[in-house]
C-alpha cells in the first residue's frame, strides 16, 4: 500500500474509531413492544408487554353493534390487532420503531407481514394496518391454546401475567439464537 495511501487510511480509522456507537435501526430480534392478541365473537383483549421492563398492560372490550361479522374470524381477528396497535401504539413513535404482534390466527399473521389475499376483508384490514408506516410490525404465530390472551377476548377480567412473560420470552430467546 503507498505511503499516502496508508496514512489516510490510518487517519480514516482513528476517525472512525473516535465517533459514539449510536443504533441507525431497530433490528427486528429486539421489538419495543410485543402485543398479544386474540378475538372472539364475544370481543377482542390483549397484552402489552415491554421486554426491556418486563412490564405488562391488558385490554379486554365487547364488540359494538355492528363494528364487525362476529361469525367470522377473518375479521374479528386482524380488527382485534388493529384494536390492540390503537390502544398501545403513540403516533410519536420513532419511524421503523419494531413491535411484535403474537396472535393465535394465520390471516391477521398474514396481513401484519404484509401477504395480500383474495378476500377484500383481509385486504381492507391490510390497508388500516399499512397506515401504521411508522411502525416495523412483526407478526407471530402462537397455537390457540397456548395464546394468554384468549380469556380477554371472551370477557374475561384476568390473564395469566407469568404466562405472557413465559410465551415473550420463548420469541425473544428464537430470536437471539437466528
Amino acid at each position: 500500500v503507498p505511503r499516502r495511501t496508508k496514512e489516510e487510511l490510518v487517519n480514516w480509522i482513528d476517525c472512525a474509531l473516535r465517533n459514539d456507537w449510536r443504533e441507525i435501526r431497530k433490528r427486528a430480534d429486539h421489538p419495543w413492544r410485543v402485543i398479544f392478541s386474540d378475538a372472539s365473537s364475544w370481543g377482542w383483549g390483549g397484552a402489552c408487554y415491554d421486554p426491556a421492563t418486563g412490564s405488562m398492560e391488558f385490554a379486554s372490550k365487547k364488540w359494538a353493534l355492528n363494528e364487525v361479522n362476529v361469525d367470522r374470524s377473518v375479521e374479528t381477528e386482524p380488527l382485534g390487532v388493529i384494536k390492540n396497535l390503537c390502544r398501545w401504539i403513540p403516533p410519536s413513535l420513532p419511524k421503523d420503531t419494531t413491535v411484535w404482534i403474537v396472535s393465535d390466527n394465520v390471516t391477521a399473521i398474514s396481513i401484519i407481514n404484509g401477504k395480500l389475499s383474495g378476500s377484500w376483508n383481509s385486504n381492507k384490514f391490510a390497508s388500516t394496518m399499512r397506515s401504521f408506516k411508522h411502525l416495523q410490525l412483526v407478526g407471530k404465530y402462537i397455537e390457540g391454546p397456548d395464546n394468554p390472551v384468549d380469556g380477554l377476548s371472551r370477557g374475561l377480567d384476568s390473564c395469566d401475567s407469568s404466562a405472557i412473560r413465559q410465551q415473550a420470552g420463548k420469541y425473544l430467546v428464537s430470536a437471539k439464537g437466528k
